[in-house]
């Protein structure tokens, strides 16, 4: 699950977290993963569309596989949430499934043609500049991470444990230039609320 990968980023910062989702059952598991690591945190059941949770009050708000399940207006009003919530100055940002990095688009086609997609609607994303302007943040930067992590999606496809590892005993032995050439499963979107 994603939210082991992500946790070791945010537990590693002396400061509160506030973790949010519309499923009881995620919640349920990043609570329990977090107490594993013996790290504190808050857990709110809310939708990540209308979040209760006062105004300026993050530095950072950020979330990982959501909007990649909703349309571009739903988008806007989901990051305008999330500006909300953000300080003045504070980041906003956002991981979804990129929409170049084969690996995942390979092994999502598979189990969707083979009717094995666990995850419902979802749309690969190539980029998010646009939804964060129209939600009246300023665009900072957008990168993929995640390469290694992408070759999961190939365990969808029979058979192809032998491709997964010799994709990752060459990749390994990339150097970190030709890397870059290989896109990541998450596009990373940042934006940043203005001082006013």
């Amino acid at each position: 699950m994603w939210y082991r990968t992500h946790l070791n980023e945010v537990s590693t910062k002396r400061s509160k977290r506030y973790f949010v989702d519309y499923s009881l059952k995620a919640l349920e598991n990043s609570e329990k993963a977090f107490k594993e690591r013996g790290v504190e945190a808050n857990f709110l059941h809310s939708d990540i569309r209308m979040l209760n949770i006062l105004s300026d009050s993050f530095d950072i708000t950020w979330n990982v596989g959501v909007l990649e399940h909703f349309e571009e207006e739903e988008q806007v009003a989901i990051v305008q949430e999330m500006a909300r919530i953000t300080k003045p100055g504070g980041k906003v940002v956002i991981l979804t499934p990129s929409a170049d990095c084969l690996p995942y688009r390979v092994g999502k086609s598979y189990a969707e043609e083979y009717g094995t997609w666990p995850y419902g609607k979802e749309e690969p994303v190539t980029t998010l500049e646009n939804v964060i302007r129209k939600s009246g943040i300023i665009f900072k930067e957008e990168y993929n991470v995640g390469f290694l992590n992408s070759l999961d999606f190939l365990d969808f496809i029979s058979d192809a444990g032998a491709v997964k590892e010799f994709m990752t005993s060459w990749y390994n032995k990339l150097s970190a230039e030709d890397k870059k050439r290989f896109p990541g499963y998450l596009l990373v979107s940042v934006g940043e609320l203005s001082q006013d």
